[in-house]
């Protein structure tokens, strides 16, 4: 006991050294941002766009709002990104400038993540975090390219940081920036419908939990039923009528099958397991960029590493 008592006094400089760390960490972070930023803007310079890049300037290249509005209902996607170059393009249309949209929504991302991870798992866990989600190799790529990803990414954390900041401080203000960054999540990306179902799973359980005035708790109601509304509406005008755009996919029950048939699982065709292994090792392969690191853990997974 006598040993115990006396850590704190011979061990003072760990005290010391984690208040140091804590109060730069944010400068380590915006330091990590900044370097994220510079080769992102490098990348989306260097490669000319792709197929499905040029396609999206296309649509939303008109002469008038409402043609740039009925050409994205012709994407799988919702129609934010094609707002955002409609008004964009009167800037620039050099491949860098199109693609900084979602450089910086990619950069935003990265900052907002290691906010967001700060206020769940603290500062070393976040700067972890952070150095995964500036420099993974798909992480850079999905920021320059000219597609929905990065906004969809940056528009869900947000989201998720907000959230937190309102269980936290009982603030109907954040719980409606929560919710609002949640609706334009929704609008760049459906794999934001998941997102926001998970979330709302989540936040429940907190709620739950901590019993917030009921202020915050109508709050929340009531930007879920918003969210409801714009489902409703992104369906009504554009989901259920892809089969028609894609007639391959019809009926439009099948246009996940169409769309990404070897990440959905099949009950006659796929066994659980394997889908499950093919997809687990699927999944680090994306993360690091390459197969050899995947194929790396897939080795290590049957031994202790």
């Amino acid at each position: 006991m006598k040993i115990l008592r006396t850590l704190p006094a011979n061990y003072g400089w760990l005290s010391d050294l984690n208040s140091s760390f804590r109060k730069h960490s944010d400068l380590l972070a915006a330091s990590l941002v900044a370097v994220g930023l510079l080769w992102r803007l490098w990348r989306a310079q260097a490669t000319f766009l792709n197929t499905d890049e040029a396609w999206h300037f296309a649509v939303a290249n008109q002469n008038s709002f409402s043609a740039a509005y009925r050409g994205s209902l012709t994407l799988a996607h919702p129609p934010l990104l094609v707002f955002i170059l409609y008004f964009w393009k009167s800037l620039g249309t050099s491949n860098l400038m199109l693609r900084l949209p979602g450089v910086l929504a990619g950069t935003g991302f990265c900052w907002v993540f290691y906010k967001w991870l700060v206020r769940v798992a603290g500062h070393a866990a976040a700067l972890a975090g952070l150095i995964f989600a500036c420099f993974l190799p798909p992480m850079i790529t999905l920021s320059v390219e000219l597609r929905q990803y990065s906004f969809m990414l940056m528009f869900a954390v947000a989201s998720a940081y907000f959230l937190e900041v309102a269980l936290a401080e009982n603030s109907v203000t954040a719980m409606s920036f929560s919710c609002a960054s949640l609706y334009f999540a929704m609008l760049s990306h459906y794999s934001a419908f998941l997102f926001a179902a998970a979330l709302g799973i989540y936040a429940i359980a907190r709620m739950w939990a901590q019993r917030p005035r009921m202020a915050l708790v109508g709050s929340w109601i009531l930007g879920q039923a918003v969210g409801l509304g714009i489902a409703a509406a992104l369906y009504s005008t554009q989901i259920s009528r892809l089969s028609a755009v894609y007639p391959v996919a019809q009926p439009l029950q099948r246009f996940g099958d169409f769309y990404l048939s070897d990440w959905y699982f099949h009950e006659g065709r796929d066994r659980l397991l394997v889908f499950l292994y093919r997809g687990t090792f699927g999944v680090f392969r994306f993360l690091f960029g390459q197969t050899g690191i995947g194929r790396s853990q897939r080795s290590c997974s049957w031994r202790v590493c």
